[in-house]
């Protein structure tokens, strides 16, 4: 998944993966908005989540997600603080006694860096998926990110009454220790990435050991234990590769993505298949068991708006086996919520998506995710039932 990351042009002696945020144009930066322990952190920092991530102590937990209401709360919020503390028992050994014990000890990071966000006009798109792109200006050498109006309709939900047209922003949780019970607190917001619909290609390639231990939680160390995959995601980009998928047994179960969770609409085992299934009674939602993956927050609000579609869901392997059943297939995560996919590869020998050794490519019948569409639509209209903090 490619971030909409907009930055300043470093100096000649910075990595170009970083971004500088100066104080004396602050207020109009558009660069990563970084607070630890409630209290924004100016200087270099990396533009990109997962290379900050490998910036911060690699004993915690993390959570991402998006906002609302232009950039004032969190959405999801009660679910990203459970699977904090869920993450944070699995990593660490520390068992909280409730979730509002983390949702206090993260919220004054959070609360900082929504106003930092504010203070600096750090916007993307809003959640209708209309574009909020800056236009740019430039001095020396930092490029300056100015919102361009738009004439773009309003919220159907109550939003910012100071902004109403403010757009959303990334935001980026971690609960890190050096000593269980010593937390340190981090925030990196960024602004939304623009909602590309348009259906991608995944590559079945990663093995399922490099997730360590603990599959199941958030662990700040995962950006560095996929870097390899990341990096194979980078070089394929061009080739339509969206995603890189996990798998146990080199490619005959298909378990998660490097960054989202997997959906196939199947065709039900006990109806005949005749192409594309024409009616919502002749399909079931398969997603791998939750034992088996981390439990994603947009996981779990996918699962429930398939239980108020009428549609039912199956927690069980997704196996390449049964591909000629698949009708669609989708990736979750809190940030895009839904994408279809309209091809799945499996990499050869050496990692490629093609060659002798790979596994014929699949063509999903329907790319363009009808049922995925839905869920996406009911699940963007449910996001301002869990706001925080």
């Amino acid at each position: 998944m490619s971030f909409f990351s907009l930055r300043f042009i470093s100096p000649s002696d910075a990595p170009s993966s970083y971004t500088r945020t100066s104080p004396s144009v602050r207020a109009m930066s558009s660069g990563p908005v970084i607070v630890v322990d409630g209290a924004a952190v100016d200087g270099m920092h990396p533009a990109s989540p997962s290379d900050w991530l490998k910036t911060l102590p690699q004993l915690g937990a993390y959570t991402t997600g998006r906002t609302r209401g232009g950039a004032t709360k969190m959405a999801q919020w009660s679910s990203h603080v459970a699977r904090l503390r869920s993450s944070l028992a699995a990593l660490t050994g520390t068992t909280f006694g409730s979730d509002g014990e983390v949702a206090a000890l993260i919220e004054p990071t959070v609360r900082k860096t929504l106003a930092e966000c504010a203070a600096r006009n750090v916007a993307g798109p809003t959640d209708d998926g209309t574009s909020t792109q800056p236009s740019v200006q430039s001095t020396n050498n930092t490029q300056i990110h100015l919102r361009a109006p738009t004439n773009r309709p309003r919220h159907t939900r109550p939003v910012n009454a100071d902004d109403p047209d403010r757009g959303e922003v990334m935001l980026v949780v971690a609960v890190c220790t050096s000593t269980p019970g010593a937390w340190t607190t981090h925030a990196h917001a960024t602004p939304l990435p623009a909602m590309d619909r348009e259906p991608t290609t995944v590559l079945v390639a990663a093995p399922a050991s490099i997730r360590g231990p603990n599959p199941n939680a958030k662990d700040v160390a995962w950006p560095t234990a996929r870097a390899e995959y990341d990096e194979l995601k980078r070089q394929m980009n061009p080739e339509g590769i969206g995603e890189v998928i996990l798998t146990p047994d080199g490619g005959d179960t298909l378990l998660e993505g490097l960054t989202t969770n997997l959906f196939v609409v199947r065709t039900r085992l006990d109806m005949p298949y005749h192409g594309v299934a024409d009616c919502v009674s002749s399909l079931e939602v398969v997603t791998p068991p939750r034992g088996d993956v981390l439990p994603g927050v947009a996981r779990e609000a996918v699962i429930a708006a398939c239980a108020a579609e009428g549609l039912p869901v199956k927690e069980e392997p997704v196996l390449a086996s049964e591909e000629d059943l698949w009708a669609e297939v989708f990736l979750t995560n809190a940030v895009r919520l839904t994408r279809p996919v309209r091809e799945v590869r499996w990499a050869n020998a050496e990692g490629g998506g093609s060659g002798p050794d790979a596994r014929e490519s699949r063509l999903v019948p329907d790319a363009w995710g009808s049922i995925s569409n839905r869920l996406y639509r009911r699940i963007l209209a449910s996001l301002d039932d869990d706001l925080g903090p």
